[in-house]
């Protein structure tokens, strides 16, 4: 899979590399959070992370998982229990990208 961001700015990931969420959050902080710190002269300050409805669920899963990288959360009607969409199933990856139990 090839992500673009920006045109002439790309990183590679591989979903046969890792499970889905782990290489979403290795994107999103080994590449995503250095752009933003590099070009937005944010100098070593932390990154405000925010969203709407799934977006909302997302931002508060990268807030609370990464308090090294994110200092601040507007998570806005966001669904924060995976139980919905997974009924009773539940495995260490379920539980680290659920929100609430943190």
């Amino acid at each position: 899979m090839r992500l673009t961001t920006k045109p002439g700015l790309t990183g590679t990931l591989t979903q046969q590399t890792a499970p889905f969420g782990t290489w979403i959050d290795r994107y999103i902080t080994s590449e995503v959070a250095p752009f933003v710190d590099r070009h937005c002269n944010n100098l070593g300050q932390k990154i405000l992370t925010t969203g709407v409805s799934m977006g909302g669920y997302h931002s508060a899963n990268f807030f609370f998982r990464h308090p090294d990288i994110f200092d601040t959360v507007i998570a806005i009607s966001g669904i924060y229990g995976l139980q919905m969409f997974l009924g009773d199933y539940s495995d260490e990856n379920v539980y680290l990208n659920s929100p609430l139990p943190f």
